[in-house]
């Protein structure tokens, strides 16, 4: 009788482990859209996707290339449904980096607006305003 509970407990618990476990499966929205900045396209450039900390919950950071105005993020790479910093870069051209301390020009001081991201297929419009001209870009400060 003693063997049979033994066996039904560890039986029970070891259902209950398995019916408990997290799955790694995220609900990611593949976003797209456009990007702009002073009415003109973002030549090149990212966006980043940043869980905020309203999100209550762990949440992947999304990431996407903007070439010609244009970004749709990797399945991988995608974010999950929820609020968002999104922070925009962009250059006038697309060109190789060498290391963290080679300088770049940018077209804008890097850019960040909170938005709520939610599953939808209609592309994203994002505008950066006009701002003060940035040139030189070292190690991701604006100078």
């Amino acid at each position: 009788m003693r063997m049979l509970s033994l066996a039904v407990l560890m039986t029970l618990g070891f259902a209950a482990l398995i019916g408990c476990g997290q799955t790694n499966e995220l609900d990611r929205i593949i976003l797209s859209g456009q990007v702009s900045y002073d009415g003109q396209p973002v030549p090149f450039g990212s966006v980043w996707f940043e869980p905020t900390m309203s999100a209550g919950q762990m949440a992947p950071t999304g990431f996407a290339i903007i070439r010609n105005g244009q970004f749709k993020t990797k399945a991988e790479d995608a974010p999950i449904a929820g609020p968002y910093n999104v922070r925009i870069s962009g250059y006038p051209e697309e060109t190789p980096r060498v290391d963290d301390e080679e300088q770049r020009i940018v077209l804008f001081p890097q850019y960040i607006m909170e938005m709520e991201l939610v599953s939808t297929k209609v592309p994203m419009n994002l505008e950066v305003p006009k701002q003060q001209k940035a040139t030189v870009n070292q190690r991701g400060k604006n100078r």
